[in-house]
């Protein structure tokens, strides 16, 4: 699977492959469309999708993810909780250490400061999956 922006743009002109976005049945307007590359997965928005699947995970681990909707939802964030906590044997993170200046000019005054963190949210996300009992290796590039 591939998150964030450019870095999808960046993987699609790697592969020499358009890059199409799809619009699901039931769109959340929380969570940014996914898109798609021939070959790839999955493609989905970064930080705001990172952020919800981080939120699935802490409610998987503590117990209390009944009804949440990442076990059928079409979103990416429900995407990538299915096939990090379901479906994946091990996972391997490559994770750039860029700042997207956009996301420095989004981030409310009154957000958490892990909104605009990403390799802190990254980082628990790893935290939370190695509890889940996941083999978890992440490379910072």
């Amino acid at each position: 699977m591939v998150c964030g922006g450019t870095t999808s743009l960046l993987a699609a002109a790697f592969l020499c492959k358009p890059l199409n976005t799809i619009l699901p049945r039931h769109l959340d307007p929380a969570i940014p469309p996914v898109a798609k590359i021939d070959g790839v997965d999955l493609v989905t928005e970064g930080l705001i999708t990172i952020r919800q699947v981080l939120e699935y995970a802490r409610k998987y681990l503590a117990g209390t993810d009944d009804g949440v909707p990442w076990y059928t939802g079409e979103d990416g964030a429900s995407q990538i909780a299915r096939m990090l906590f379901d479906e994946a044997g091990e996972i391997t993170l490559y994770v750039g250490k860029a700042v997207n200046p956009a996301h420095q000019d989004a981030v409310p005054e009154e957000a958490p400061a892990e909104y605009g963190d990403k390799i802190g949210l990254l980082r628990e996300l790893e935290s939370c999956l190695k509890k889940m009992g996941k083999p978890v290796q992440v490379h910072y590039c």
